[in-house]
């Protein structure tokens, strides 16, 4: 494993996207038959244990998910700093996630919290939860589900159609609306999200959009996703030679972020496909992990 030599000593502060977190969990509880004998008695038993999450038919996709193994290790080695806010933890609560307890990439490191650049629950008092974690997206719309204004989508469109106008009443309004000084600061960064959500154009995009803006309200520099296609997009506003959008976060899959700090070898993953393990196995790959 190769690191550059000019990688600075302060650990690389990185903002994890959902997809990232979700796919760095790799197993899945499972039972496996098994019969026991006493004599010429028999009785069939379940016994419970885990495998490996499936293989992703993309070979790339699969690559860039191994790789979040060399990243935790990393985290625990204080080279990076992983990062989520409330927004990320919304997406992971509305679909349920469950974390597994062992053999997870980014074991032994907790994700560090920044701030959201603006709290949707100052914008309306008594709202409930399920208003709250409501995305409000194409597919909530196609199941017709209740929506909201201040569900994510929703929340996110307002603010991406404020005018100056609009924002400078709310900044007016600051101290009735409970908004700290780093919101406030937000509001008057606001044309900055309103230009990278133009620039991405759909609405389902929006949620990327403030992602990657609370990386850069944050003073975090890097963006970690597994998605292909925004990481492009985004290089491609930043390269344009006319009226580009500077954009001062690095949105990264893996295998990039792992060329950014100069890594040219990859942990390898401590589980192999199909194979079912023991409670015990398990607990043994993961102390092994934990010590790297």
């Amino acid at each position: 494993m190769k690191l550059n030599s000019t990688l600075d000593a302060k650990p690389l502060k990185v903002l994890v996207d959902n997809g990232a977190v979700s796919a760095a969990s790799f197993l899945i509880p499972a039972q496996r038959a098994q019969e026991l004998k006493w004599g010429d008695q028999a009785a069939h038993l379940a016994i419970a244990g885990f495998v490996r999450t499936p293989i992703a038919k993309d070979a790339e996709q699969q690559a860039e998910k191994d790789a979040l193994f060399t990243i935790g290790r990393l985290a625990r080695a204080g080279r990076v700093s992983l990062f989520t806010y409330v927004e990320l933890s919304a997406e992971q609560w509305r679909g349920s996630l469950r974390r597994e307890p062992f053999v997870n990439a980014f074991a032994g490191h907790k994700a560090n919290q920044c701030h959201a650049p603006i709290e949707r629950t100052k914008f309306r008092a008594g709202l409930g939860f399920d208003e709250w974690m409501a995305k409000g997206g194409k597919k909530d719309r196609k199941q017709d589900r209740a929506s909201n204004d201040l569900g994510q989508i929703p929340f996110l469109s307002w603010l991406a159609s404020l005018s100056d106008a609009h924002t400078n009443a709310l900044m007016g309004i600051a101290a009735k609306l409970r908004l700290t000084e780093f919101e406030v600061d937000s509001l008057r960064d606001l044309g900055w999200f309103q230009a990278l959500a133009k620039e991405l154009g759909s609405q389902e995009n929006l949620p990327d959009c403030f992602h990657i803006w609370t990386a850069r309200r944050n003073n975090i520099p890097v963006f970690l996703t597994l998605e292909k296609t925004l990481p492009r997009r985004i290089e491609q506003i930043q390269n344009r030679r006319q009226q580009a959008l500077e954009i001062d976060v690095a949105v990264l899959r893996p295998s990039a972020l792992m060329l950014r700090l100069g890594i040219t070898e990859l942990d390898t993953v401590p589980l192999e496909p199909e194979r079912f393990y023991s409670v015990g196995e398990v607990e043994e790959i993961n102390r092994k992990l934990l010590e790297t």
